[in-house]
């Protein structure tokens, strides 16, 4: 998993790395969040699927109006999370061709596992 801080907006950022990294992003329906002060927030959610590696990509935006999917991550603006067969993936690499962009400000490997709120990145299908 993966931190982004960028200023763009969320189907802009979903198009600048399909357009940089070949990816092909696709819209999915928002996550609908309800926190405990039941405040509702909807976070973007973007899907790619690489079949041929057998990966599945999502790019979910960290904020709604002040709202933080992970609160504890509050400067960053979206998640990059890779799934399947990762073996694949070498994060350092990947690391670098998105750091390259100009629309990125910071890029950062993030350990789910350490996250308070990690059950909220539970995505459904």
């Amino acid at each position: 998993m993966f931190g982004v801080v960028s200023n763009e907006r969320p189907h802009r950022m979903a198009w600048i790395l399909n357009e940089n990294l070949g990816f092909n992003f696709e819209r999915k329906d928002d996550i609908h969040f309800l926190n405990k002060e039941q405040q509702e927030s909807f976070f973007s959610r973007f899907e790619f699927i690489d079949d041929l590696n057998r990966l599945q990509y999502h790019l979910l935006g960290n904020n709604d109006d002040g709202q933080r999917l992970l609160p504890e991550l509050k400067n960053i603006d979206y998640l990059l999370i890779i799934k399947g067969a990762i073996d694949y993936v070498d994060p350092k690499l990947f690391l670098g061709r998105v750091k390259s962009l100009e629309n990125i400000q910071l890029i950062t490997e993030l350990d789910p596992n350490v996250l308070k709120s990690k059950q909220n990145l539970i995505i459904p299908d």
